[in-house]
This record gives C-alpha cells, sequence and structure tokens, in this order.
C-alpha cells in the first residue's frame, strides 16, 4: 500500500495513534469536571494512583518488549494483564447485580457445606460476613440493593484476613433472592473460589477477591485455549475484542456474562478448527460447548447452534453426524433448564400466557408483529445500549468515558481484523452460502435476546426496559470469524505487524479505565 513514497498503512496508524493520544487529553483534562463534592476518602484516591501507576508499569514494559513477532502467548499474556487492571482498580461491587450474583455463588457453598437453608426463606450467611456487608459493601445512602461507591482502599485492610465475629451461618434478615435459577454451571469458579475462603475461615471481602481471580484464571485460560484452535488470522482480533473494556470489565466480573462470552468465542474456535481438519478431541471440545450454550444463562447464547450448519453442510459425513449430535447436546441443556432456557423465562406452561402488569415471552410469541415493532422502537430510541457493545460504560452505564473514545475503539478493532495472517494455518474460506447462513444466528440473537427482558417491561412502556450493550458483545465472535475468513480484498494491509495497533490499544485502554474509575469515585 505505497503510493508516492507514501506508506498508507504506517500513516493511517499514526492518524490513529495521534488520535488518541488528543483522546487521552481531552479526559485528562474532563476529569476535575466531573468531580463536584468528592465522597471518596483521601487514602481511597492514593491506593487508586498507587494501583494505577503499577499497572500502567507492567503495561508499558509488556508493550516495549512485545517485538516484532506475533504469537498466541502474548495475546494471551495482554489478555491477562487488562484483566489484572479492572482486579486492582475496579471493587467488584461497582456493579449493580453484583449481590445478586455473589450471594448466588455464596448460596451454591451453602448446599456443598451442608448449611440447612432458612425456613423463611432468607440467605445463610456467615455471622462475621453479615457485619462485612453493613460496613464495607452496602453504600449507606443508598438501598442495599444498589453498588457501593467505596474502592478497595475501605476493604484492604480486611483482605487475607481470618473472619471475625463468628462463623456460624445465620439467616440475613437483609437480603433473601438470589439468581438460583440460572444452576450452578454459571457461576463455577466464583463457587469454588468463595468455597476455599469459607474453608480457610477467610472473611467476606477476601471471598469476593478469591471469586474474581477464579473467575479471571478460568476465562482467560479458556481464551487461550480457544485461540489455539482458532486459525491465525483470528488471534489479533480477538485479542483486541477481550480487552476491551467493557469485555474487560465482563471477565472480572462476578456474574453469568464472562462464561457466555467465553463459551461462544470457544465454540466458534471448534467450528473453524473442525472446518480445517477433523479432529476427535475439537469434536468433543465442540459437544460440551453446545451443551455448555445450552446450560449457561439459561440458555440465552444456544440460538448460536445455528453456526453448525457451517459443518453440517461440508458433505461430510462425520462432520454431519457431529453437527447433528453437537445441536442435540445444546437442545440437552436446554431442557435441563428448560423454565428460562427454551423461552427467556416464561415456562413451557407460560407460552400462551400474558402477564397482567408485564410482558412475558409467551406474548412475544403470540404477537410477533407487535413485538417487532416493540424491539425496533427500542434500538431506535436507546441506541447508547447498544452502542456500548464494546463500550467504556461500567455495569448498567453509571460510569463511561466520551462516546469518541468508542468510536476509537471501533476502528482499532476493524483495523486489527484487516490486518493479514504471518500464516494462513490452513484457512478455508468461506462459500457464499456459509457466508449468508452465518448471519442467521446473529439476526436470530438480535431477535432474541430483547425477549429475556421483557419480563421487566411493564405493558404500557413503549420500549423494552433495561438492554444493555454487553448482552450482545458475543455477535461480534460470529461476525468476526465471518470477516477474516473472507476479508474485502480492498481493506487489507499489506503488512502483517500489530505492534502500533497494541500500543494504541493498550493506552487507550489504560486511559479509559483510569478516567471510570476517578469518574466513578467522584459520582
Amino acid at each position: 500500500m505505497r503510493a508516492a513514497g507514501i506508506n498508507w498503512k504506517k500513516a493511517g496508524l499514526t492518524v490513529v495513534l495521534l488520535a488518541l493520544a488528543a483522546c487521552v487529553l481531552i479526559m485528562i483534562g474532563r476529569i476535575p469536571d466531573q468531580a463536584g463534592p468528592a465522597r471518596e476518602s483521601a487514602a481511597a484516591r492514593r491506593t487508586y494512583y498507587a494501583a494505577a501507576l503499577i499497572v500502567t508499569g507492567l503495561s508499558l514494559v509488556l508493550l516495549w518488549g512485545w517485538g516484532r513477532k506475533w504469537s498466541r502467548r502474548k495475546a494471551v499474556l495482554m489478555i491477562l494483564v487488562q484483566c489484572l487492571v479492572y482486579m486492582l482498580l475496579f471493587p467488584a461491587w461497582n456493579i449493580n447485580d453484583f449481590h445478586m450474583h455473589f450471594m448466588t455463588s455464596y448460596d451454591y457453598t451453602n448446599v456443598l457445606l451442608g448449611v440447612k437453608a432458612d425456613p423463611e426463606g432468607f440467605l445463610m450467611v456467615r455471622e462475621g460476613d453479615v457485619n462485612l456487608f453493613t460496613d464495607v459493601l452496602q453504600d449507606p445512602d443508598q438501598p442495599f440493593f444498589q453498588p457501593t461507591r467505596r474502592s478497595y482502599a475501605d476493604a484492604a485492610a480486611y483482605l487475607f484476613r481470618p473472619l471475625e465475629g463468628g462463623g456460624q451461618p445465620v439467616p440475613f434478615t437483609g437480603y433473601s433472592a438470589t439468581h438460583r435459577e440460572f444452576g450452578p454451571w454459571s457461576y463455577a469458579p466464583y463457587i469454588l473460589g468463595i468455597l476455599i475462603a469459607r474453608l480457610l475461615s477467610l472473611n467476606l471481602v477476601t471471598a469476593i477477591f478469591l471469586a474474581r481471580l477464579c473467575g479471571v484464571a478460568c476465562w482467560v485460560t479458556v481464551i487461550a485455549l480457544a485461540l489455539r484452535k482458532m486459525p491465525d488470522i483470528l488471534t489479533v482480533p480477538v485479542t483486541v475484542l477481550s480487552c476491551v473494556p467493557m469485555c474487560a470489565m465482563n471477565l472480572t466480573a462476578v456474574s453469568y456474562d464472562p462464561p457466555c462470552y467465553v463459551a461462544a468465542l470457544y465454540f466458534f474456535a471448534c467450528v473453524t478448527a473442525l472446518r480445517r481438519r477433523y479432529r476427535r478431541g475439537d469434536a468433543v471440545s465442540l459437544i460440551a460447548c453446545s451443551l455448555a450454550l445450552g446450560l449457561i444463562k439459561r440458555g440465552a447464547y444456544a440460538p448460536f447452534i445455528l453456526a453448525l450448519g457451517l459443518l453440517f453442510f461440508r458433505k461430510d459425513r462425520t462432520l454431519r453426524r457431529l453437527a447433528i449430535l453437537s445441536a442435540g447436546a445444546a437442545l440437552l441443556g436446554m431442557v435441563i433448564n428448560y423454565r428460562g432456557a427454551l423461552f427467556g423465562g416464561a415456562g413451557v406452561s407460560a407460552l400462551s400466557a400474558k402477564a397482567a402488569d408485564t410482558y412475558d415471552a409467551g406474548w412475544a410469541l403470540s404477537h410477533p408483529l407487535d413485538y417487532l415493532i416493540l424491539m425496533v422502537r427500542t434500538y431506535l430510541r436507546q441506541p447508547e445500549k447498544i452502542w456500548s457493545v464494546v463500550g467504556m460504560h461500567l455495569g448498567w452505564n453509571r460510569a463511561a468515558v466520551p462516546e469518541i473514545v468508542c468510536a476509537l475503539f471501533y476502528v482499532l478493532l476493524g483495523l486489527s481484523a484487516m490486518l493479514p495472517a504471518a500464516e494462513r494455518d490452513g484457512l478455508l474460506p468461506f462459500t457464499g452460502f456459509e457466508r449468508i447462513w452465518i448471519w442467521l444466528p446473529v439476526g436470530l440473537m438480535i431477535l432474541y435476546l430483547p425477549v429475556t427482558m421483557l419480563g421487566y417491561t411493564f405493558v404500557t412502556w413503549d420500549t423494552i426496559d433495561t438492554p444493555q450493550g454487553r448482552y450482545y458483545l458475543p455477535l461480534l465472535i460470529p461476525l468476526l470469524t465471518l470477516w477474516r475468513h473472507n476479508p474485502p480484498k480492498r481493506l487489507r494491509f499489506t503488512g502483517s505487524d500489530p505492534t502500533l495497533l497494541l500500543w494504541g490499544m493498550g493506552l487507550l485502554t489504560l486511559a479509559s479505565v483510569y478516567y471510570i474509575g476517578l469518574t466513578f469515585l467522584s459520582l
């Protein structure tokens, strides 16, 4: 891509880096304007800045030593570093529904430890943990279900301390609801972390830290295994996608969203690997991953099983049988959790019923045209929620960076998708029919995901309540797969060195994280 002595690739990336630098300066200049009455303590800000300095140094060392040769090992290391940024800078309780997910995991450890359930329906919590809930995790100026704005500085003194105040489980009268309907498979690594903390008689703050640590270790490991199966040309864009703040926040949160993302990523990695060469290990992994898509989050991402058509239409008997078996595994997972998996929470018996105050999945099935109008109106009137699919919003959009920065992340993701691979790795381009087919699961997910939110939408409202961009994050995985298997020739770069792109990605992510954190502390 040279003309008149100009290397357009380097010139374009230089312009992007200059734009990134401008955004960093804009964000740094805007932070004091956001402050208002500071609610955080001086110790909180000192702790925050110290952590920011440490992770900045680590990230710069990593980027400086990157070199010109790209490898999957370095990709995993970069994803891990970005997750550690969130682990160090953001407490888990800055997400609105953190308590629901964490206490669900806590509730499952009660089952494993043989703790008897409370007859009144309250959650059984160790007596010492109840005190920490009120002293550390709960915002004194907000109801219990709202997130606290306290940083790690308020809880650091409790890390790895033995439990104080008694270890006998008692009914926690301030909390009774959990997300048990989503099943333990959606919270497995968090259950392990909390179980370790309880067996070692460590306190609640330590249990939260260990739950997040086990989650990050699990999800990054799955991403690493997925990258090993994917063709080389998918490594860079998947790395960029996994490092954007929205995804990094998800991977470090206590939630059912991280397993959804990694399950979708691993599923498409197996599909692309099996299209190149059949391996028994990949076949077993595909069946297991299909089962997970049916189980996790009540099968919300089960429509991805339509992508098995990419194997079924290869006219290979072995691949056809595998596709049918994998689809059956996904359906089995949905049946196991059928109340929410098949119909977004409505249940088989409620298909034709309509709730008195709110919509439900049965209404969507009975009134498809009305539902389609409601969905389109939602997307048109609330674009900021869908816009944040790879954006910087934290949790339920309580703190966010300027929209121009969100746009730059799209630019970086697009540039990463246009970088050619150093090796083709036996890549099989999609046929014309396959390129059309892969849009089916994407389109079905766009139609299906709002169904899961109908239960929160009153019949008098003209848009669906609480659509969040992070729900649509896995949709970018099949789209990246399609793009990388059939990139437009005019948009290909001639070089394959992603160093400048990764520099821009790392610096913009770090700047966005700091901006979100300081804004969040000042809300």
